[in-house]
């Protein structure tokens, strides 16, 4: 991945997920190509990721 930027909005995001709006939406809703969303499990030892990458 070439110029990745990270945007952290939890807030934004979270509102956007109680909308119902689909990852697409919350990716063009937050002008960003793609979206990494994810948890921590345990102290901090895993976590799980899913990516979405918009064309």
């Amino acid at each position: 991945m070439q110029h990745l930027q990270v945007v952290n909005s939890p807030a934004r995001i979270e509102q956007l997920v109680q909308q119902k709006k689909s990852e697409v939406e919350i990716a063009s809703d937050l002008a960003v190509d793609g979206l990494v969303m994810g948890e921590l499990h345990g102290q901090g030892e895993t976590i799980s990721a899913y990516v979405w990458v918009v064309d």
